[in-house]
């Protein structure tokens, strides 16, 4: 039995390796919180380099989902022990599915070539490291028969296509096509895995600046080869490479590793039919057509499809993520203006920060975004550093990690001459709090001297300052701009870090921009982003993004159309009811945009373009368990915990934090809290609207049924939520029994309008009675009259008080009388008061 390390987590119980690369080793092990089984991965060795890659491997996907990627659970830290969770796909490689005889290498690992290049020895020549891996196979066998299943070859290369077309969409390339990366499940859907080289688009240029490819030689195309700038063909090459593989048992070019470098600069792939017999001609011509030395000759994903004769899948890829394309940013000019005023009040000395913040979808990421590129980045003697915080994430300072990953690859590119005025004396503290530092050779020398820490707090404090003095000195140097997205899910010791940077008298002189999801409840949003502000203990200026306006909604589903859907020019009537139905929602705009795009513009005439049925249809189209999921949130009058969900749809609870997370990822629902309190919600009342009005009622009343029950036995249903499903349900007796429980409970805390709303609601759901007569009700009823009068309420009180006076018994009925006369008299209803009080006198 192979010897597993041991975890320093007691939440997972490793089970058996399932493999490794040349940075990490990936393991199947029990999740006992969910109680499932998930593939984890950790590092190899404990390399900062290879911590950065599988940090980045983990945020790549955080905002996407599709059948043919990977699904990512959590990323974890403790003790310095570093590791994330993903699905654990129970099937086979890409080789071993669509082969029929055993002649096709199905383990890249057995040759050089299959194997990745992510971090070589900085120390060691070009050659030396290029010629340090051993060759592949030298010579290619003479013509034969192929050894696939053809059939099963097109359809994995369908379902290739359909993954990697996702990943294009959200303007990220994978860099690692290969067939180890490539899994098969049981029921024959296609994984792709491993996103340890994956990058946006965007940042391609900036991360071109070594002259060693990163990659896997036999796979990689020629100018990710030469480290030139990528798009989206490099990757399309990629999957030629595996094609090829598949069809002929061999790469198109092989040798040393740089052998192979070198000739992928020189000259054409050879042809597959070159080197076997029987092979499909348009198959042939595909891979002879994404192995074109041009990558703008080469097929897009498309036309790829169109040639295996496949149809795209339902895509479920983030609509932010999608809408995150620097073509298709339209609008906000008054909110860029005031970043551009805010940025430069900061160069000309000033101490900045902005709070961005919005409900979720509309556009804060990409506004920033388009900030940075066009008004920050390229400047002379200017820093940017980017993070996010991830809620899925359980690691220290979880605000500042991504922050700190860019400060040391930053200082890693210092000379050592210029780098050393950089550093403060207690510099080498840093690496104990922030250990990728370790990457920088100047404060991994330092760290040496470290003594034994007696006092952690002290220590702590002394690192904080550390980092306070080094962005001090950084800042004297250099304009830096720090941005945080995502600032709503920021842990306490981030909190107390940026409070200990940014704490008066002279901190560090940098621009600070953080960007956060507030609540669509404006009084909600508003106590959330007074919190935030009292974070930051510098100037800090708000900039709320809401709605665009019609014009920008217009220009946007214009773009959407036509440059993203690649659909026909959209007609003045189309257009005007896109923005009118969008509400200005960038991710509503894209949703109809979308829909209008699969039906023609015809869908959007006559008044007939109706965001809700879209929204309906969306929820219809999705599988039986995430639509349940969907259906019961909009039925819930609260969020509802992941925890109900599994049990009244009787699912583990990790499947059902799967499918919580394919639903926020599809902007279907919303979640807040951590994996243990995990708590959905619609995404938009929108969602909700559409959902509510077009249930079966006898579906809604079967869900709003079973709800009851499960907060009931779980006890987490306060008697409020409880009245409610109740009522739903049609259990009118349960639901009056809970509103008054409920009433009750506000009472007691003083919220005297809450309980008059609660028991007016049971008494709506009173039968048919006598009040005279029905002691129950009657007590109700006074109950009321006691809270309306303690509510301000006074004439409404003394009303429901002369109610109760028929069918009392003489001595109660001249004190409800009193009650009634005096509390008129001190509401202002002097005559009317009168008036009862004249009646109470007679009868004494």
């Amino acid at each position: 039995m192979e010897d597993l390390p041991l975890l320093e987590n007691d939440r997972f119980h490793l089970l058996r390796k399932l493999g490794g690369g040349g940075m990490g080793i990936v393991y199947e092990a029990e999740d006992k919180l969910l109680g499932t089984r998930v593939a984890l991965k950790t590092l190899k060795d404990a390399n900062m380099e290879s911590l950065i890659f599988l940090k980045k491997e983990f945020r790549s996907l955080q905002d996407m989902q599709h059948a043919n990627l990977i699904s990512f659970g959590e990323l974890f830290e403790n003790k310095g022990q570093w590791f994330f969770t993903m699905e654990l796909i129970n099937g086979v490689d890409f080789f071993t599915h669509i082969r029929t005889e055993p002649c096709i290498p199905h383990s890249t690992g057995e040759q050089s070539l299959g194997e990745t290049v992510t971090a070589p020895d900085p120390e060691a020549p070009l050659f030396e490291r290029l010629e340090s891996t051993k060759d592949g196979h030298k010579k290619l066998e003479k013509k034969r028969f192929p050894a696939y299943d053809e059939e099963r070859l097109r359809g994995c290369l369908v379902q290739l296509v359909n993954g990697l077309m996702a990943l294009h969409g959200a303007d990220m390339l994978h860099r690692d096509i290969k067939p180890g990366n490539i899994m098969v499940d049981k029921k024959g859907r296609v994984v792709l895995l491993d996103f340890g080289l994956v990058t946006e688009s965007a940042q391609n240029q900036e991360e071109v600046s070594s002259l060693f490819p990163v990659g896997t030689a036999g796979y990689m195309s020629p100018e990710q080869a030469a480290s030139q700038p990528l798009t989206y063909a490099s990757d399309w090459y990629s999957v030629g490479v595996v094609l090829y593989h598949a069809l002929t048992g061999h790469l198109p070019f092989e040798g040393s590793f740089s052998s192979i470098i070198f000739q992928k600069q020189g000259r054409e792939a050879p042809l597959a039919s070159d080197y076997i017999l029987g092979v499909s001609e348009d198959l042939d011509h595909l891979c002879r057509d994404l192995l074109n030395f041009d990558p703008q000759k080469r097929p897009s994903g498309k036309e790829i499809l169109s040639r295996l004769r496949g149809a795209p899948l339902v895509q479920a890829v983030s609509l932010e993520k999608s809408l995150s394309q620097s073509h298709l940013f339209t609008g906000r000019k008054i909110e860029m203006a005031r970043l551009v005023q805010f940025y430069e009040e900061y160069v000309s000395g000033k101490n900045e920060a902005v709070l961005i913040h919005g409900a979720s979808g509309l556009g804060k990421s990409e506004l920033v975004r388009n900030f940075l590129q066009n008004h920050v980045r390229g400047q002379e003697k200017t820093i940017v550093f980017t993070g996010r915080c991830y809620e899925t994430e359980s690691v220290s300072f979880k605000a500042f990690d991504p922050i700190i990953d860019g400060l040391s690859q930053f200082l890693c590119h210092v000379p050592l001459s210029e780098l050393q005025p950089l550093l403060p004396p207690n510099a080498h503290h840093l690496i104990r709090v922030f250990p990728v530092l370790s990457r920088v050779k100047a404060l991994e020398d330092k760290s040496e001297t470290v003594d034994t820490i007696s006092y952690l707090p002290e220590f702590r404090a002394g690192a904080f300052g550390a980092l306070r003095e080094l962005l001090t000195r950084l800042t004297s140097r250099f304009n830096l701009v720090i941005h945080i997205d995502n600032f709503q899910w920021a842990d306490e010791d981030s909190l107390k870090l940026l409070r200990t940077l940014m704490l008066p008298p002279d901190p560090p002189h940098c621009f600070f921009i953080v960007a956060q999801r507030t609540n669509a409840n404006p009084k909600i949003a508003k106590k959330e982003v007074q919190q935030s502000l009292a974070c930051v203990p510098v100037h800090t200026r708000g900039l709320e993004v809401g709605p665009l306006s019609p014009a920008e909604t217009e220009a946007l589903a214009r773009k959407v159309l036509t440059l993203d859907l690649q659909s026909a020019e959209p007609s003045a009537e189309a257009l005007s009811m896109l923005s009118s139905e969008s509400g200005g929602h960038p991710l509503f705009v894209h949703e109809l945009a979308r829909f209008i795009s699969a039906r023609g513009t015809s869908a959007a005439q006559g008044n007939t373009l109706s965001l809700d049925d879209v929204l309906w249809e969306r929820v219809e189209s999705l599988e039986p368990q995430p639509r349940d999921i969907v259906q019961i949130a909009s039925l819930c009058a609260v969020p509802v915990s992941a925890d109900i969900l599994s049990t009244i749809m009787n699912i583990p609870p990790g499947k059902c934090i799967r499918h919580i997370n394919q639903l926020r990822v599809a902007t279907l629902i919303a979640a807040r809290g951590s994996t243990t309190d995990r708590r959905v919600e619609p995404f938009h009342d929108r969602v909700r609207e559409a959902v509510v009005q077009r249930l079966d009622p006898a579906t809604a009343q079967k869900w709003h049924q079973t709800l009851a029950q499960a907060y009931k036995e779980s006890r987490e249903g306060s008697p409020d939520i409880l009245a409610y499903h109740y009522r739903a349900a049609g259990e009118y007796h349960r639901a009056r029994i809970h509103y008054i429980k409920a009433a009750k409970i506000a009472t007691a805390s003083l919220a005297f309008e809450r309980a008059t709303q609660l028991l007016s609601k049971a008494l709506e759901l009173w039968p048919e009675s006598d009040l005279a007569t029905d002691t129950k009700k009657r007590a109700v009823v006074r109950d009321l009259a006691r809270n309306l009068a303690n509510a301000g309420r006074g004439r409404q009180a003394a009303h429901k008080y002369l109610e109760l006076v028929p069918g009392a018994l003489a001595a109660e009925q001249l004190e409800l009388q009193r009650l009634a006369g005096g509390i008129l008299m001190r509401s202002g209803h002097v005559t009317e008061g009168l008036a009862v009080m004249e009646k109470v006198l007679k009868t004494i």
